[in-house]
């Protein structure tokens, strides 16, 4: 049974790695805009929003503060790709 249910989390962090970096070119598409068009990289009310947007889809069984933690790290480890990029 362990075995199992660890296979599974296994192919979803694999899942989660595929999305994470469809998310990361979409981010460095954005970066490059907001290079052309002399936006700064960080942009507050953006992060806000994205923000409250995963804690209205949380369901559980994270809480809220736990999904908001882990998106600040996606959020600057994507912000620190759209700056090197």
């Amino acid at each position: 049974m362990i075995h199992e249910l660890r296979r599974r989390i296994d192919q979803i962090d694999r899942d989660l790695v595929k999305l994470l970096s469809r998310r990361g070119e979409i981010a460095l598409q954005i970066g490059d805009e907001k290079r052309e068009s002399g936006l700064d990289i960080t942009d507050d009310d953006r992060e806000e929003e994205v923000l409250s947007g995963v804690k209205e889809a949380n369901a559980g069984p994270f809480s809220d503060s736990q999904i908001v933690e882990i998106y600040r790290k996606i959020i600057s480890e994507t912000k620190n790709l759209e700056e090197v990029c």
